[in-house]
């Protein structure tokens, strides 16, 4: 196992995640009893990950889940997690992703990214790499960049429209709390990107889609916090769930296909670096 960490502030670390003790532990508390038999093995292949704080985020990523996210959700996946690099970076780390979070403050027209910087539609379309395939899957953790219509000018600066297959952009028409959307969202990506229970093993794995999983981590998480009566204090990660993390599935907006699931992204050809 490799691990990386760039600049003396440790801002950006990266590295190839395998499960180990404490990463089963959680898999086991994360998943229902009816889905523990599946996602106990490496992946078949690493996706890029690429997890970005962006500068005032108010969210989980710094100061508690990016073990979680290194060690459980994404292990066997090279992930990044960078909470200060500048325009140039940024866009070329995202353009060479499979995968991309983003937990930042946002509008319909800009993010504003690690370094501080104001992130805009024309950055996005001047560094969109022509008839480009990735990333395949950008999650935005911020304020209103998709209309309750499900339109969004900064998922077409990346070469996303509702008509688009095999890649997707999921993000918020109103103004979403970060720590809330971390919470759901490691639910969200612990469900999706492992096949479903018992499928692991077989070559035909079936895999959710991203509105089953939205709908399915919504699910646990409500599930999880009716049992929290019976199993006492909440403790560890479990404790950031609440109702208000678990309506998180019913706000987002999905802008392209709704049906992706990670198979597609891990059956795709490998694109040349």
């Amino acid at each position: 196992m490799s691990q990386r960490a760039t600049t003396s502030e440790g801002r950006v670390a990266r590295g190839r995640t395998w499960l180990g003790a404490a990463g089963a532990l959680f898999v086991l508390a994360l998943v229902p009893a009816a889905l523990r038999a599946e996602g106990t093995e490496p992946a078949a292949r690493a996706l890029d990950v690429y997890i970005v704080v962006g500068r005032g985020a108010t969210n989980k990523v710094r100061d508690k889940y990016a073990d979680l996210f290194r060690n459980s959700v994404f292990r066997g996946h090279t992930l990044t997690i960078d909470e200060s690099s500048a325009r140039a970076a940024f866009l070329a780390q995202f353009f060479r992703s499979d995968i991309v979070y983003l937990g930042l403050h946002a509008n319909p027209a800009v993010w504003l990214i690690g370094s501080g910087e104001r992130l805009t539609i024309a950055d996005l379309t001047a560094a969109c790499p022509p008839a480009g395939t990735r990333p395949a899957l950008v999650i935005v953790s911020g304020c209103s960049t998709v209309t309750p219509a499900g339109e969004s000018e900064l998922a077409r600066a990346i070469g996303i429209t509702p008509a688009t297959r095999k890649r997707a952009y999921i993000g918020f028409d109103k103004t979403v709390a970060g720590r809330l959307a971390d919470a759901y969202f490691r639910v969200f990506f612990g469900l999706w990107l492992r096949p479903k229970a018992g499928g692991e093993h077989r070559p035909d794995s079936t895999y959710r889609t991203l509105q089953e999983a939205a709908t399915e981590a919504t699910r646990f998480i409500e599930e999880w916090l009716r049992r929290r009566t019976t199993l006492g204090e909440a403790r560890g990660s479990m404790v950031d769930f609440s109702d208000e993390a678990a309506a998180i599935g019913r706000i987002i907006r999905i802008v392209g296909d709704s049906g992706l699931t990670a198979k597609d992204l891990l059956d795709a050809p490998r694109p040349e670096r």
